[in-house]
């Protein structure tokens, strides 16, 4: 049984002390007992996650791997809550962790990758991304973060190509058609006309009355 003093995690990360804090105080047999169970530590972490308790779910999250870490979800979700937190070398750490038991996971390479593209390691991104392209050709998300890629080493109409087809296989995602009409503003293939079309085009998609239009204009 974990005294006071155990780790939960290999240089000290993870620490009774913390999570003993992360489980609400509690002391004695139920922490013991809730910190040999991943899958509880897990489970409470995404409880704390939807309750935006980040702080808690990061300590609950590090418990769980640190106690399975060949769970690669357990990697996943911690890597996430650390993104949302802005702790980007730790969030990459854990998404490491997790490709290295699950390599093959295109969705999580592509995260990887715009991660990258975020800290301006864009050599790295790239081998990320092409990682997720190749494993997953129609998955929307490789293709949106390789024109974040294409558009921060300047190559602006590499990165439309990418994010129009990013926007073709996810129509219903606006935050990948917000990029687009983002970078199509420094294209110069693109006339302010076209441009101006396609921002038409995107406001008819997704801009909802707010009120029935009155029966008598005169009202």
């Amino acid at each position: 049984m974990p005294t006071q003093n155990t780790d939960h995690r290999e240089g000290g990360r993870w620490t009774w002390h913390r999570l003993k804090q992360a489980l609400g105080g509690r002391t004695g047999a139920a922490v013991a007992s809730a910190a040999q169970d991943a899958d509880a530590l897990y489970e409470r972490g995404r409880v704390a996650e939807r309750e935006h308790r980040d702080a808690q779910a990061i300590e609950l999250y590090g418990a769980a791997a640190a106690l399975r870490p060949g769970a690669a979800e357990f990697h996943y979700a911690l890597a996430a809550a650390l993104k949302r937190a802005r702790r980007d070398k730790a969030a990459l750490a854990e998404y490491r962790a997790g490709i290295a038991r699950q390599p093959d996971d295109a969705r999580i390479r592509a995260d990887v990758g715009g991660l990258l593209v975020g800290m301006g390691r864009l050599e790295e991104a790239r081998a990320e991304l092409e990682q997720a392209r190749n494993l997953s050709p129609d998955l929307p998300e490789a293709h949106h973060n390789l024109g974040l890629l294409h558009h921060q080493l300047g190559e602006v109409d590499a990165a439309i190509a990418e994010i129009r087809l990013a926007s073709q296989l996810a129509p219903d995602n606006l935050d990948i058609r917000t990029t687009l009409l983002f970078i199509l503003n420094y294209s110069a293939l693109h006339t302010p006309a076209e441009i101006l079309a396609e921002h038409r085009r995107f406001g008819e998609r997704i801009v909802q009355p707010v009120a029935s239009p009155r029966p008598d204009p005169t009202w």
